[in-house]
């Protein structure tokens, strides 16, 4: 029994509501005058939560993927304040998504992604099975994935990552249009169409410089489509 603490029970969920440490107290259920709290201190309870969640993502990043079926993996980076995590999620055939690991690191560097794979593969992650990669264009992540899993792995940017990457060179009023013809290009039905559709659309976004309010009323492949005003600020 005395193994056994309720108040960390009891702290973990309240963090989890959003309750913050500092109140953390008041939010508990009033006690007799005669009766004085005890661990429930901001830095009590900071602790507490600090145990017991280390003690659940440990055994959480710790458990095996020998049995998970993956047929696709995406790899990120993710801001958390000052620091970056990289983030390792699965796929599985049947379309659950399985957060796989997480490595805190600088930058999305080779050795650091290096290590986040090499922990999954310690743990039971398949490498000789073909799969698709999503990535967000890291040149570390790209160069670690190719290096683990040579010719098994086909890496795929991330569309996400790469319309916004295209949005941030284009000015606001502008970023419909492009948004709505770039998805049309991504859903024809042959690459070769695609790649052509997206080929047709680069000079137009190289020559929508930030200020211009709208486009050429005619493309390199005789786009008579209207032109996106500020007004609109969408494909008409």
């Amino acid at each position: 029994m005395r193994d056994e603490d309720p108040l960390e029970e009891r702290a973990l969920e309240q963090m989890l509501c959003g309750v913050s440490t500092r109140k953390f107290e008041r939010s508990l259920e009033p006690l007799p005058e005669s009766v004085e709290s005890v661990g429930t201190s901001k830095s009590s309870v900071s602790r507490r939560f600090v145990a017991r969640t280390r003690r659940q993502v440990e055994s959480f990043l710790s458990r095996p993927l020998g049995d998970l079926d993956l047929p696709v993996l995406m790899f990120d980076g993710v801001h958390m304040g000052k620091q970056l995590l990289i983030v390792g999620l699965g796929i599985a055939s049947d379309g659950t998504k399985h957060v796989l690991g997480v490595v805190q690191g600088a930058t999305e560097s080779h050795r650091v992604c290096q290590g986040l794979l090499r922990q999954l593969i310690e743990r039971g992650l398949v490498v000789e099975r073909r799969r698709l990669v999503v990535i967000d264009g890291s040149k570390g992540l790209s160069k670690a994935i190719s290096k683990t899993f040579g010719a098994w792995s086909v890496i795929q940017r991330c569309r996400v990552h790469k319309m916004r990457n295209i949005m941030d060179h284009l000015p606001k009023h502008l970023r419909p249009w492009f948004q709505t013809k770039i998805r049309r290009a991504w859903e024809a039905d042959s690459p070769k169409k695609a790649e052509a559709q997206l080929l047709a659309l680069a000079p137009r976004a190289r020559g929508a410089a930030p200020g211009r309010s709208r486009l050429s009323a005619r493309g390199p492949q005789g786009d008579t489509d209207r032109e996106p005003t500020r007004s609109l600020g969408c494909f008409a």
